[in-house]
């Protein structure tokens, strides 16, 4: 197994080695030497804690997240150094409960991992603390075989395909969006893309919000280019021997979102590398990151093979907020889940192709996967057209050609994505008494499969294949047309059949919701995305004013 890379630490500036999970990305293939360790206290597994629960066993980690309120976790901390332990603490994350401890680990000075265990166990019974978890190694991921920029597909020709390729791929027409963009376009929703972070200039820069988070640098900001050229040549100036296999994945998944939910808008969080890898912290910041942004729809086109318990928590806890988790079940072709795909409450998505058929050479099949969309190109030479239009399109540069092709349920996830963003904006209501916060992740993955497209032709393994393709028409066709804005910048509706002004209508109901949007709901008045509605909503509302 390759080295992992080297990072800075985020307070000392000192180069560090991740222990990694290695998250691969869903156009990725199988990592070697899958191997893991999970030190998890009886406390977090819902057992309560005794004198007779074992010591976890934490040698050789670097990075521990722990369980527990602020105050346990300082006092294991200071027991920490009493006993001589250098440790440095994390930003917290809240909403998980979780506070990450930085251990020093050189071989000058190791920590004494003993003392840490006897700690931690000392802290447990004394309740200071709920439990910890240990980074997992799962080898290294990457698009080693599958990534956009391999594949080969879409990379000759600098003409190959164009905007109206792209706005008129199979997938828009599977999903009839034409049609479904008549009655919602996503007004109001944010969806939070975790993934390898997105360019912030080209088509996408329209859909996106003017914030980003990225887990690498702990910076509130969109993501800068990447230090590779995403050309499949590896010039290797990260010197980790590795291609940036992933590199342009992010920008493809956010411009499938896009063209589904055209006034969604999307804040990008980059937990994934350019070579595809990440660890459970950096995933557990991004899922703290989309939680405090309040979005309304979360999108993991990434995978592990392993059930990892602690991940499960953090994703438990945004579906308890209200977000709609949607994740890619994986290119594997076989009959297997992968997380968190497979975890109650997420809407797993498989791939169909082109002909409306379950991509059964690509895409996983699971008891787990509720839906498919389109996720399919038919493999063709270098430069050469897709047969008969046949081509899942994306935006993967951030300067001309902007434009790709590529295969993957990381791409079917993200119809799905801009799909939930559909619903979630033709329901400004919500939350209510009939659907209240925690059931609303639940009644979109129904609407989603119970208005699901049949396959032309039968799966061999009708179980586990979903309900069928996602259909965007007819899961908002419910919509109140009198309660969705259909114009841009407006906030109340003008009336069917009314001219579309912005007025002291909109301004009165911006100020009516002057403040921070109350979690799980929808406002059109944050024109901005940014969670509050105050004095830049008001500037783009006075900007837009109608004469």
């Amino acid at each position: 197994m390759a080295a992992p890379r080297a990072r800075r630490d985020l307070a000392t500036d000192s180069p560090k080695k991740v222990h990694e999970i290695s998250m691969k990305t869903a156009s990725s293939h199988r990592a070697r030497g899958i191997a893991f360790t999970i030190a998890l206290t009886t406390a977090t597994l819902g057992v309560s804690p005794s004198s007779a629960h074992a010591v976890a066993k934490v040698d050789g980690f670097e990075v521990l997240l722990v369980e527990g309120s602020a105050a346990g976790v300082q006092e294991f901390v200071n027991n920490l150094t009493d006993a001589e332990v250098a440790v440095l603490i994390e930003p917290r994350l809240e909403h998980l409960g979780i506070t990450p401890l930085r251990f020093t680990n050189t071989e000058a000075a190791p920590p004494d991992y003993k003392v840490i265990e006897i700690a931690i166990d000392e802290a447990i019974q004394e309740s200071l603390i709920g439990g910890v978890v240990v980074p997992v190694d799962l080898g290294i991921g990457g698009g080693q075989t599958g990534s956009i920029w391999v594949s080969g597909i879409g990379t000759g020709d600098p003409e190959e395909f164009n905007a109206g390729h792209f706005g008129s791929q199979y997938g828009v027409q599977s999903l009839v969006l034409s049609s479904a963009h008549g009655f919602s376009t996503g007004r109001g929703v944010t969806i939070a893309v975790l993934d390898t972070g997105v360019f912030a200039q080209g088509p996408l820069r329209p859909f996106l919000v003017d914030r980003g988070y990225d887990c690498f640098s702990a910076k509130p900001v969109l993501s800068q280019a990447p230090i590779d050229a995403p050309d499949g040549i590896n010039s290797d100036p990260e010197q980790d021997t590795l291609i940036d296999e992933c590199v342009g994945h992010g920008n493809f998944v956010g411009s499938i979102i896009a063209l589904t939910a055209p006034e969604a808008r999307q804040y990008h969080i980059r937990c994934v590398d350019s070579d595809g890898r990440t660890d459970s912290y950096l995933i557990a910041q991004a899922v703290n990151a989309a939680i405090e942004a309040r979005v309304q729809v979360m999108n993991l086109s990434l995978m592990v093979e392993a059930d990892l318990p602690h991940i499960h928590s953090y994703v438990q806890t945004a579906l308890a907020n209200g977000i709609t988790v949607v994740a890619s079940a994986g290119n594997r072709g076989l009959e297997m889940p992968v997380y968190p795909a497979a975890y109650p409450g997420v809407i797993s998505v498989g791939g169909s192709n082109a002909v409306g058929n379950f991509a059964a050479d690509l895409s996983n099949r699971h008891s787990s996967l509720l839906i498919t969309a389109p996720a399919e190109t038919p493999a063709n030479p270098v430069g050469t057209s897709p047969v008969d239009d046949k081509a899942l399109i994306g935006v993967a540069l951030p300067n001309p050609p902007y434009y790709r092709a590529s295969s993957g349920t990381s791409f079917a996830s993200a119809w799905v994505a801009g799909t939930a963003a559909l619903i979630r904006s033709a329901h400004p209501e919500w939350p209510s008494a009939t659907v209240p916060l925690a059931s609303i992740p639940a009644a979109i993955a129904h609407t989603i499969a119970l208005n699901a497209t049949p396959y032309t032709t039968e799966p061999s393994f009708p179980i586990l294949s979903g309900s069928g393709i996602v259909q965007a028409r007819s899961v908002v066709t419910d919509a109140d047309q009198l309660l969705v804005p259909r114009a841009p910048f407006d906030i109340v509706p003008s009336g069917k059949g009314s001219a579309y002004t912005i007025d002291a209508a909109d301004l009165a109901a911006l100020l009516g919701a002057w403040g921070p949007v109350p979690t799980g709901q929808v406002s059109y008045a944050d024109l901005d995305h940014d969670g509050t509605v105050g004095a830049g909503d008001l500037a783009i509302l006075l900007s837009q004013w109608s004469s």
